[in-house]
């Protein structure tokens, strides 16, 4: 909750990170938070990048005076453990038949933490099917999974996310320069995108996947 503390009093520490079942929120040091810092400072990037050197050296940067009140006027945050977040993808599922993956039900949960002070818009962020664990401890209930012993079996699972479950691992590209150095970026960024597509092109080819 390293946002929340640095909104709240300007302290953005890192602090040893604890595991939660939301696994994209599981980061000490979210490092963009630089954005937020650039727009703060209206685009003053000495100064953003003289405070991310100071998060660099010291995994600590201390935020006050007008730019924490700054902030303060910009980003209302809360907490949310796994307790809540569980409770809350119960409850969508229960009174929606809306099924929320671990990261939406914790802003979820948030906005309505926050109900009646401000208004909220909550923005779906990945499929629920790749979170099993957390629907597991949201304790979903016999009705979600009607006798399927895992997702994969029932009808939660898109056909898409099953067929890429049945399809073989593949190993790392190298995208190092002939020369033993490393690649620029963009040509890094072009390989990247041709075995994509070339992977994209196999699936729709063999029919292993709908696209």
């Amino acid at each position: 909750n390293i946002l929340h503390r640095a909104v709240t009093s300007g302290e953005f520490h890192k602090r040893p990170m604890v595991r939660t079942l939301s696994e994209a929120i599981n980061i000490g040091v979210p490092y963009n938070f630089e954005r937020i810092l650039y727009f703060l400072t209206g685009g003053d990037c000495g100064a953003v990048a003289a405070m991310m050197a100071e998060v660099d050296g010291s995994d600590a940067l201390t935020i006050e005076g007008p730019l924490l009140a700054k902030l303060q006027q910009l980003l209302v945050t809360t907490t949310v453990g796994d307790e809540a977040m569980a409770a809350t993808t119960r409850a969508y599922w229960d009174a929606h038949a809306y099924l929320l993956d671990p990261h939406s039900a914790v802003c979820v949960a948030a906005a309505e933490a926050l109900a009646g002070e401000h208004k909220c818009v909550c923005l779906a962020t990945a499929h629920p099917c790749k979170f099993e664990e957390s629907l597991q401890a949201a304790e979903m209930g016999e009705g979600f999974w009607r006798g399927a012993t895992s997702l994969a079996e029932t009808e939660h699972m898109p056909p898409s996310a099953a067929a890429l479950r049945g399809l073989p691992e593949v190993g790392k590209p190298d995208f190092l320069a002939l020369d033993g150095g490393r690649a620029p970026l963009e040509e890094s960024q072009a390989a990247w995108e041709r075995q994509l597509r070339g992977m994209v092109a196999e699936m729709a080819r063999d029919g292993s996947a709908r696209l």
